[in-house]
């Protein structure tokens, strides 16, 4: 008892040297014994690893002890307003999260940040009408930057704070998940990669070094870092509000994160809350996709190839893998299907776009059932894949989600959505039959508003493909060019048309949907929209949107399935 006292009083007074030092110059905070003694006035808080899981190469890795960790604030404050009424400050720190390999392996060994750390005007540790227990976590992309090119309009920090402000929370942001970019001394292209070209590389250079034995393989997988990132980025933003006299926060910290991320970073979502127990909710965006080697093969059936979008891994040689037990081994470490007995705990919003060109709408029928716990999907309608974060569903979304949350108010839990879908018939006269139950418990909510939602294939291709762009020869649209890349534009829509309910009664609201084939397209497909009414903060409403997942019609795809070797041999479409 007493060597506790001592060891909280130790942290106390180390944390009052470091306020009164931050008022002579920015915060530094190195692994030292200062940094410990901080540390451990964390207590238990901390654990990168759930009890009773085994080990994989990524919880090994975000054991080991990095010397590198530290973060500094660096002064800098940027102001912003949302909806014209609503002010915050941003607190601009500039973290090292770590050392991953060495000098010798790659050009950005040494992973370093902007973390912004975002406090609304209205919260404050002591007020029970906001919820400072609670933070809203963003992870976000870019290139290194100074801090003085920090804008609070920069869509990664904006975004963040409307999370902020509309849960009455603190949020954070932070950039350069993962560094970029970065060359590799082993790359025969010697390539300045980043984005998909950097985790391309660390996947085939892993699986490489797995297939001679070489221990190191492990630690390669890139990942791994973004991972550790995502994690030292909640431990400097509760070490320095701990000690924030400027915050009016100092003393208190948030216990809890709920976790957002698009796209790569949605990926990192999906696994930092499957190793940290601070994570109180999930929302990966542009990242449905999971139980990747049946994900793979999904592609390859629906699309006879391999989608464009994903050509820094066909570069790679990725797909002549996909069979391979190297795959597999490093699978095992990055796949979030290989981690769902670890979040069936954790509340999950999984967003995803009806038109992005790297995932399919009907992704998730390779893992939805499986994945254990509270889980929703939200379908940005027209939405490719740097749409979903800002279509206007999504945000609003998100905040009454992640309110539902911290408050344990069944806002999170519920709407308790159930569908089941069965065919009649084959081919062009085939009919498919989703029925929809909303299950309705004290307090739940009801929906203002349901819709069928649904779309056609390109009349002209074979392919299960609802993506906006190709890069076919010959277009039903014009050419543009998207992210330098000359690509086919698929003036396709996704249109909607209200829906009522079939049954109605105290427990529970049906809804049925029949939806045959389309004669004039290869394919169809369709899901269920649900808009209810979410919170509200003086004028500003934010409607939650969920939906069951999507539906095709026919419910076969028109390309044999690739094996082994013979996997490289699709093309890009």
């Amino acid at each position: 008892m007493m060597a506790g006292k001592l060891a909280f009083a130790m942290a106390v007074l180390a944390l009052v040297a470091a306020a009164a030092e931050a008022r002579k110059s920015p915060l530094v905070l190195p692994n030292t014994p200062q940094q410990k003694a901080n540390e451990d006035a964390f207590g238990s808080a901390r654990s990168y690893h759930k009890p009773g899981d085994a080990d994989t190469a990524l919880d090994r890795y975000l054991k080991m002890p990095d010397p590198e960790y530290k973060w500094v604030d660096t002064g800098r404050r940027i102001k912003g307003v949302v909806s014209s009424i609503k002010h915050w400050t941003g607190y601009v720190l500039r973290l090292t999260s770590q050392r991953w390999l060495t000098d010798a392996d790659s050009s950005c060994s040494l992973w370093e940040h902007d973390l912004i750390v975002i406090i609304p005007d209205d919260v404050n540790p002591t007020d029970k009408l906001t919820n400072f227990a609670t933070a809203q976590f963003y992870i976000s992309g870019d290139n290194n930057m100074t801090p003085e090119q920090i804008d609070p309009v920069d869509e990664d920090i904006a975004f963040a704070a409307n999370l902020a402000v509309g849960t009455k929370s603190i949020g954070m942001s932070l950039l350069q998940v993962p560094n970029q970019p970065c060359v590799f001394p082993t790359d025969p292209k010697n390539a300045s990669r980043g984005e998909d070209a950097f985790i391309a590389y660390t996947w085939r250079h892993y699986m490489d070094l797995k297939r001679q034995g070489d221990p190191q393989a492990d630690l390669w997988p890139a990942r791994l870092p973004m991972v550790k990132s995502a994690i030292k980025a909640m431990d400097a933003t509760q070490e320095f509000i701990y000690q924030c006299d400027e915050c009016g926060t100092k003393g208190s910290y948030p216990k809890k994160f709920t976790v957002f991320g698009a796209s790569k970073r949605g990926w990192t979502t999906w696994l930092t809350g499957a190793v940290d127990s601070r994570v109180a909710g999930i929302a990966p965006i542009a990242m449905d996709a999971m139980n990747f080697q049946k994900t793979f093969h999904l592609w390859y059936r629906s699309l006879g190839g391999w989608s464009f979008a994903i050509h820094d891994y066909y570069e790679e040689d990725i797909m002549s893998d996909l069979d391979s037990p190297e795959m597999a081994s490093l699978m095992a470490i990055v796949d979030p299907y290989a981690y769902k007995d670890r979040l069936k705990d954790i509340p999950k919003l999984v967003v995803s776009g009806t038109n992005d060109e790297f995932f399919m709408p009907y992704d998730n029928h390779v893992w939805w059932k499986e994945m254990p716990g509270t889980k929703h999907t939200l379908i940005a309608v027209n939405a490719d894949h740097k749409d979903g974060s800002w279509c206007p569903m999504t945000l609003p979304s998100m905040i009454t989600w992640a309110t539902g949350i911290m408050h344990q108010n069944d806002l999170a839990s519920n709407p308790q959505l159930d569908w089941q879908v069965s065919y009649s018939g084959e081919g062009q006269d085939q009919v498919a039959h989703m029925s929809v139950t909303l299950t309705l418990v004290a307090g739940s909510l009801k929906p203002y508003n349901v819709s069928l939602v649904y779309s056609g294939s390109d009349p002209n291709s074979k392919r299960l493909d609802f993506r906006w762009f190709s890069i076919d020869d010959v277009c039903p649209g014009p050419k543009v060019n998207y992210h330098d890349v000359t690509v086919c534009v698929h003036p396709y829509p996704w249109l909607s048309r209200p829906l009522q309910a079939t049954q109605t009664t105290d427990q529970q609201i049906t809804y049925e949907v029949d939806f045959p084939a389309p004669k004039d397209t290869p394919y169809a497909a369709f899901f269920v929209q649900f808009m209810f009414p979410g919170v509200t903060e003086g004028i500003v409403q934010y409607p939650l949107v969920v939906n069951t997942q999507v539906a095709n019609v026919p419910n076969t795809t028109n390309f044999p399935d690739c094996s082994g070797k013979q996997c490289a041999d699709g093309k890009l479409v």
